[in-house]
């Protein structure tokens, strides 16, 4: 179950009397999963609870936090805090012993002034507080004071608050969890022919891998939470169709939230030509991708786009030379194109700059339906560059309401290898703004296209989606780009 933001998204129902079945959710499931219902990082929040009559703080009825049901020694339950706050406006003990070898542990967690100084209570299991697990470690605020608290609180030994604070350890001793080393061992871990979504779930941190998806592994979710947080990359180059961090060769890949870098070229604020090499960041080379808040970077051949259809929606793509290229099928929605600054020696002397190419799409005929299509994007950067060129003699590109800055070149497009063959291209620009915008100096053979075959390209439903592959997402992607959200 996901939703994109817990504040937005809430199941509730009007339900009281029964502890085991009232309520909103009641999970008898293995293998559950809900996102964006936080447990760690989280907010304890205590109301205020009195008797009747004039309500002072020191009349405020005590509450507990937790009640925790640990049957035995050998029992592994119990509730972990980590990293947590405790605020509110009533008065609460941390816990109190619902069974008689409770174990309920905080760790570096804040806590204010509502807890009760002596922290816990035995509740009906007096006489067994030897029993219990009841600890705080290094957790801070005026109610972490341990003055006053009770005498059998525990103190642990650092090897106990490990196993207790790692879910590695205390939550995923039957590797039900995962925890694979590698992006790769996690694809690895995938049967061939899968038929069911299966994700992929990346923490924060810098992956160095080179990562291959075979076509019999589809139905392939690989998720981060933010993708300046999050990144996959590898320093590889000179080959545009298997150089790089990630190459899809699968049907229905998603990507959410990562960022995708080739490190092969320096990424200083002036790039010279010299360090340049082919060095693409992604490839794809199969039907039915999508790439939801990713972010694509190297200098040349950046997103290498060869076939199939494919959907960006609020990526950040970051080049300077055919940085967007192949023979895809794809849209481009609501992307920042940041095009990098390319010089030479030569150039150089004159204070210039060469000048890149922001696509390089390979149509190959009047019947082939690629074609690379920019709605509602932003053009921006430190260098300078074309909007593409040629890279086939029926190459097709379109930008759309897109903001362009003046880095774009005044002629805008580019034949490359193919200036007698100029009235096959589809090269168009509509309703777009910005400095870069303005047509005059773009070259004569840019086209004028109908009202008609504007929609035919800009919508999703009739350039990348005719047969409905998009539908057949997860529902909680499918919720992130229905047309009532982004059109």
């Amino acid at each position: 179950m996901q939703g994109s933001d817990a504040s937005k998204v809430i199941i509730q129902y009007n339900d009281a009397g029964l502890s085991a079945s009232s309520g909103p959710l009641r999970v008898d499931a293995e293998y559950f999963v809900a996102i964006n219902i936080t447990f760690k990082n989280c907010i304890i929040h205590v109301k205020r609870v009195a008797t009747k009559g004039k309500v002072k703080r020191e009349q405020m009825l005590t509450g507990y936090i937790t009640a925790q049901g640990r049957e035995s020694k050998e029992d592994p339950s119990g509730f972990v805090f980590n990293n947590c706050v405790i605020e509110g406006s009533g008065r609460a003990l941390l816990g109190r012993a619902y069974r008689g070898y409770s174990r309920v542990v905080f760790y570096e967690t804040s806590m204010s002034n509502i807890i009760e100084r002596r922290g816990w209570d035995a509740w009906h299991r007096q006489g067994q507080e030897d029993h219990f697990t009841f600890a705080e470690i290094n957790c801070k605020g005026e109610g972490a004071n341990k003055r006053g608290r009770v005498r059998w609180e525990k103190n642990l030994s650092a090897e106990d608050v490990k196993s207790l604070i790692e879910p590695k350890t205390f939550l995923n001793g039957d590797g039900w969890m995962g925890d694979f080393k590698t992006i790769q061992e996690a694809m690895d871990s995938i049967p061939p022919g899968n038929k069911n979504w299966v994700k992929i779930y990346l923490r924060h941190g810098i992956y160095n891998e080179k990562i291959v998806i075979p076509k019999e592994k589809q139905k392939i979710i690989m998720q981060g939470n933010n993708a300046s947080k999050v990144i996959i990359q590898y320093n590889d180059a000179g080959l545009a169709n298997s150089s790089g961090p990630l190459r899809v060769d699968a049907e229905y890949f998603v990507a959410i939230n990562i960022t995708f870098k080739n490190t092969n070229t320096r990424m200083t604020p002036i790039i010279p030509y010299k360090a340049i090499k082919v060095a693409p960041s992604v490839i794809l080379a199969a039907d039915k991708a999508w790439f939801y808040g990713c972010s694509f970077i190297s200098v040349q051949d950046t997103v290498a786009d060869l076939l199939g259809r494919h959907y960006f929606q609020n990526c950040n793509i970051v080049g300077a030379i055919d940085f967007i290229w192949g023979g895809g099928q794809s849209i481009y929605q609501n992307c920042v194109i940041n095009v990098k600054a390319v010089t030479s020696k030569r150039m150089m002397k004159k204070g210039g700059m060469l000048e890149g190419f922001i696509t390089a799409q390979g149509r190959e005929s009047e019947e082939d339906k690629s074609g690379f299509v920019f709605k509602h994007c932003v053009i921006q950067g430190d260098g300078k560059a074309y909007l593409g060129r040629a890279y086939r003699n029926y190459s097709r590109v379109v930008f759309y309401e897109t903001t362009m800055s003046n880095v774009v070149v005044r002629k805008g497009w580019d034949a490359w290898e193919y200036s007698d063959q100029v009235d096959k291209f589809t090269y168009a620009e509509i309703n777009c703004t910005g400095e870069g915008a303005s047509k005059k100096g773009r070259v004569g053979w840019e086209k004028n296209l109908s009202a008609k075959d504007v929609e035919s390209l800009i919508e999703p439903k009739n350039f990348i989606d005719e047969d409905g592959w998009i539908a057949t997402l997860p529902s909680s992607l499918v919720s992130l780009y229905l047309p009532s959200s982004i059109f």
